[in-house]
């Protein structure tokens, strides 16, 4: 923690003028009797006596440790962490009414909640921000309890497909609990299990199709395994039933509730089934479950339901609290939902946790994104974003625009696939000309912008999207972030990199703008200046070379002449397929045969040695 330190000059023998010097670091000042002054320590001071009257005098220097005083206004804290403070946004379920704190204080200007109360944006300053946090219950006993849904929603219908007579219909329950299941045709069955996955079945004597009900209450359930599935496919797509689901009604939530913290899963339950007719989901799916959600809680859950085109705005997961691991992950992927509720994830908040949503809106229909989306996201400066947090999370839909500050809340340092195909073959025209990742910053890490655009028309590169990325290359960490990006017309910003160096990394720029085939003039000379030289060591797989098909197939030039420059040797020609990058000519020179000459007739050569008299040119 960088802090400061007061020097403060005493002086014995009243009379005594004298100067002296004290240097700090870069800090230097002459310091008079009874002078004090804050330098920007810590570190070792050294003192000079410049000149003195008398003899008998003698100067003393005390060096006090003086803790810094931050003032954070209204709506922040003071985050302090191991090498810095500084104001922060007062995140959701707190309220800060800002004030001037020191990194030693015990109170930073951040107050929470009470227990079931929450804030619904960041930036509160005040006690009365903070509200009930209102989920409900299926039979209330109090007046300000909340009714979860319809009174006659008492328990979760599951429609059969049409069956013919002796065909069977099953599904695998693994909660424990007492349940009744009404099959539908007047057979009755009462099951009373401990937790453990069994399969239930039943034959049908008659054709047509049925109503199964399932009611009653779980009483606990078992670890890593969804509470109930009717999962349809396996992972490679093929049917795993012979009589996939054809619906579904009322609530899941009502059967199996939160119970004293501990959360259903609801993996994979609806997985695959694309028979289903449902075009929305039951609107109090869900309801009843309430508190923190668990890793992989609804990760798949509707994933290739393509029937389902819509959600309703009033649907709600249940949970609220911090993030869990995959907790969202493809939740929604390769259905038909064509928009998304705003509040969707409205009392999801905190740190971004390892690939929570990853693919959860991939391959569906969505045409925009709401802007508040992720609100509640967070983290803080320097701290480590889950990895895969947003991998794939919209990849492959018809979305046309990427909202200002979609990831404004979102802080912490890059993670391993961190952006992952994020928006890889969308239909994005255009990237934020600002701020897009305002809160990422920190030393690269693999793969975390690898494919984000690729294969999308986008028309831009904001010189600053990754203007907070800094330190030593990672594996893939921008491979293939502009592949197929046919429609960029601009050249390469200079400093869009400006923040890597170091050695080289496995694919650390492999394929970046392959086929880029829009882009203008030539490589920036300052592209990759931080970045040590290298050479290729013989590997041959394009996809562990550092540079490998960098600009193959882009829009980049191949000579400088049209330009009226000459070419500029970074170091990394060999990766650059005949790519250049171009540089003016010196003053007082001109170009000849593609290079610079000087008006005396002598070359100009740019951090090259030659000998005496060497090409000379003969006038």
């Amino acid at each position: 923690m960088k802090e400061k330190i007061c020097l403060f000059l005493k002086v014995f023998c009243m009379t005594t003028l004298f100067v002296v010097s004290v240097s700090c670091g870069l800090f230097t000042k002459n310091a008079f009797a009874d002078d004090k002054f804050i330098t920007g320590g810590p570190g070792t001071c050294t003192v000079d006596v410049l000149g003195v009257s008398d003899d008998s005098a003698f100067v003393k220097v005390i060096a006090v440790y003086l803790p810094q005083q931050y003032t954070c206004v209204p709506g922040t804290y003071l985050h302090v962490t191991e090498t810095e403070a500084f104001c922060d946004d007062c995140p959701l379920n707190s309220y800060c009414p800002g004030g001037t704190f020191s990194v030693e204080d015990t109170y930073l200007g951040q107050n929470l909640c009470p227990d079931n109360y929450i804030t619904v944006s960041t930036n509160s300053t005040s006690p009365s921000d903070c509200l009930p946090d209102s989920y409900c219950e299926w039979e209330c006993t109090t007046p300000d309890c909340t009714p979860c849904g319809p009174s006659d929603i008492d328990g979760f219908i599951a429609v059969t497909p049409l069956m013919e007579a002796g065909d069977t219909f099953k599904f695998d329950l693994t909660a424990g609990g007492e349940f009744i299941i009404d099959w539908g045709d007047g057979t009755v069955e009462n099951v009373e299990k401990r937790t453990g996955n069994i399969s239930l079945q039943h034959a049908y004597q008659k054709p047509g199709q049925y109503r199964i009900k399932i009611s009653g209450n779980a009483s606990g359930y078992a670890a890593n395994m969804p509470a109930i599935s009717f999962q349809c496919k396996d992972d490679t797509g093929e049917y795993i039933v012979e009589h996939p689901l054809a619906g579904i009604e009322g609530s899941l939530g009502r059967v199996f509730p939160t119970i004293n913290g501990v959360q259903p899963l609801f993996t994979k339950t609806f997985y695959g089934c694309d028979k289903v007719q449902n075009q929305t989901l039951p609107e109090y799916l869900f309801a009843g479950i309430k508190g923190k959600p668990a890793a992989h809680m609804f990760d798949s859950t509707f994933a290739g339901m393509t029937s389902l085109t819509e959600i309703p705005e009033k649907f709600t997961f249940g949970v609220s609290g911090a993030p869990a691991d995959y907790v969202f992950a493809n939740t929604f992927k390769e259905t038909n939902i064509s928009s998304i509720p705003e509040d969707l994830f409205l009392r999801i908040f905190g740190a971004p946790a390892d690939g929570m949503f990853r693919g959860t809106f991939a391959g569906t229909q969505i045409e925009s994104i709401p802007a508040e989306i992720f609100k509640g996201i967070s983290g803080s400066k320097n701290t480590p974003i889950g990895e895969y947090a947003f991998a794939n999370t919209f990849e492959n839909t018809p979305i046309t625009e990427i909202p200002e500050g979609l990831f404004e809340n979102v802080k912490g340092a890059p993670s391993k696939g961190l952006f992952y195909a994020t928006f890889k073959n969308t239909y994005i025209t255009k990237l934020p000309e600002t701020g897009m990742f305002p809160g990422i910053s920190g030393a690269p890490a693999e793969s975390m912008f690898d494919y984000t655009f690729a294969n999308t028309p986008i028309s831009n590169i904001p010189e600053d999207l990754f203007s907070k990325i800094e330190g030593s290359p990672a594996p893939r960490m921008f491979a293939s972030t502009f592949e197929g990006c046919d429609k960029i017309e601009q050249s390469i910003p200079g400093a869009l990199f400006g923040g890597i160096g170091g050695g080289p990394a496995s694919g650390m720029f492999n394929r970046t703008f392959f086929n880029a085939s829009k882009l203008l003039e030539w490589i920036p000379t300052n592209l990759f200046e931080k970045l040590q030289p290298f050479t290729n060591t013989g590997v041959v797989s394009d996809e562990i070379e550092p540079m490998g098909d960098i600009f193959l197939g882009s829009g980049i030039t191949t000579d400088c002449k049209p330009y009226g420059k000459v070419q500029y040797f970074t170091g990394f020609e060999e990766y650059f397929d005949y790519k250049v990058s171009c540089t003016d000519c010196p003053a007082n020179s001109v170009i000849f045969n593609g290079q610079c000459m000087c008006n005396d007739g002598y070359w100009v050569f740019d951090g090259t040695e030659i000998l005496e008299n060497t090409f000379v040119i003969e006038k």
